[in-house]
């Protein structure tokens, strides 16, 4: 996003403020087909080397989504306090006045905090959080915790690990290049199916989160639109 400004000397000249969230949505897509590309290829006999890229494809599909997410919303925010006329248009100058105010307060809390409360100042309801929608979204920012801040347990007395297992183990195909009993958190949570499901999930609740505020959808430069295989 640019800005004219004028300086004392009269002289009119350009400021620009650069948007990240493209680029993380599109760096977890990119994640998410070269998992799919070398499980299609080593399915059956990959080597040390080609399990650790596809484990680090798929981390990076992870937590470049849940970047995505962050940086979505924030960046949301500072349009508000800038008040972007590609975002904020005439009948939504009230909700980028309470944007701007709140940001005060709400800068550094959790994620879905701040989507929620967006929602609020823009008198739309909030996600329900029971329901499955937001559920996914909320598993996928603690998989991502878990991972960016990782505390190994014994496989006997499995607490944190356990519970992200029970809440993602269906909503994806586990890692098809490691064993069935090996544990679910790191190895068969990590595969193309997790990285492409973090990439959808972290694009469609942003998606219909704007959509929800009448904002246009955030627009990513994508050269494979986005594709997860």
């Amino acid at each position: 996003m640019g800005q004219g400004i004028t300086t004392e000397h009269g002289m009119v000249t350009r400021k620009i403020k650069t948007s990240l969230s493209d680029y993380l949505a599109a760096s977890g897509a990119l994640f998410a087909r070269n998992a799919h590309a070398i499980e299609q290829k080593y399915a059956r006999a990959p080597s040390e080397m080609r399990l650790m890229e596809h484990r680090s494809y798929c981390m990076g599909a992870v937590i470049a989504s849940v970047a995505f997410l962050e940086a979505s919303i924030n960046e949301l925010y500072l349009e508000a306090i800038d008040r972007n006329p590609q975002i904020f248009d005439a009948t939504h100058q009230r909700l980028a006045r309470l944007m701007e105010h709140e940001w005060i307060t709400i800068g550094g809390h959790p994620i879905l905090e701040k989507y929620q409360r967006a929602l609020g100042l823009g008198l739309k309801s909030p996600f329900p959080q029971g329901e499955n929608f937001y559920q996914a979204v909320d598993a996928l920012i603690r998989l991502r915790n878990a991972l960016m801040h990782y505390k190994p347990e014994w496989d006997t007395e499995l607490k944190v690990h356990l519970n992200l297992e029970e809440r993602l183990e269906k909503r994806f195909a586990h890692n098809p290049l490691v064993d069935s009993n090996k544990a679910f958190i790191p190895f068969r949570c990590l595969g193309h199916g997790c990285a492409a499901w973090s990439v959808t999930t972290a694009l469609e609740f942003d998606h219909t989160f704007r959509e929800r505020l009448g904002l246009p959808p955030r627009t990513i430069s994508d050269p494979a639109g986005l594709a997860v295989q």
